[in-house]
């Protein structure tokens, strides 16, 4: 049977290119290079479902749309009670609108660069032998957070759309791990290795904004990971 719930579906296309370069600075000094660009879409939604949503959009803007629909409760911006055009728009049609307006283009939580830059040094000589330094800097792109929102009609009959090609977005994320380790032989067959590792370092405390609303206000917000330490050991047989 109906359960009522409706899945419509989609396609999302990924495509990434990613490239990676070593260099061996000096015989204990090494340095990595990663870089990673990547592209999401979402294509090919239901035809059938699309060609439904457009035309109940098309019947309720006619004077259908203006019948009320629970009668008599709260006034609304458009005048008189909460009509069945104003409950399709600013429930549901929205973000119809803005599936479509994105179709072929990246999907909003995409970071489309990434780059990763590691070195670890290893120590020689008797007072430092078997200790090495190390660090990495990761730096993400800017992501989507939200769209603004435009009337495409007129005063006495607005009609609002979400402006695509002005989208708000967050700032570039920049995070930096470092470590400090130490490695030698308890037996002849028999490697040990301790590592202390800072996660995040020099991390501040605060909220990002992952989703914004029309005006470009903060709508939602995550909790920036903050700086962590953990502690490896390691055998090697």
């Amino acid at each position: 049977g109906i359960d009522g719930n409706l899945a419509v579906v989609a396609e999302t296309v990924s495509e990434g290119v990613e490239i990676e370069v070593g260099a061996q600075l000096l015989s204990n000094w090494n340095l990595t290079l990663n870089i990673a660009k990547t592209t999401a879409t979402r294509q090919n939604l239901a035809q059938n479902y699309a060609d439904w949503v457009d035309a109940r959009w098309e019947f309720y803007r006619g004077p259908a749309g203006d019948v009320r629909l629970w009668g008599a409760g709260v006034s609304r911006p458009e005048g008189g009670n909460e009509s069945l055009r104003f409950k399709y728009q600013n429930e549901f049609i929205g973000g119809y609108q803005l599936f479509r307006l994105l179709e072929g283009s990246d999907v909003p939580e995409l970071r489309p660069w990434r780059v990763n830059l590691v070195t670890n040094y290893k120590f020689r000589g008797d007072l430092l032998e078997g200790f090495n330094i190390g660090g990495a800097i990761r730096w993400q792109d800017q992501v989507t957070v939200g769209f603004p929102v435009v009337n495409v009609g007129s005063e006495a009959t607005p009609e609002y759309r979400f402006d695509v090609g002005n989208p708000y977005k967050s700032d570039t994320e920049t995070d930096i791990d470092l470590w400090v380790g130490y490695e030698r032989n308890l037996t002849a067959t028999v490697r040990w290795r301790i590592q202390l590792n800072l996660r995040n370092a020099f991390a501040d405390d605060k909220l990002i904004p992952v989703t914004v609303q029309a005006d470009g206000s903060p709508a939602a917000y995550r909790i920036k990971e903050g700086m962590s330490w953990f502690i490896t050991n390691t055998f090697s047989f």
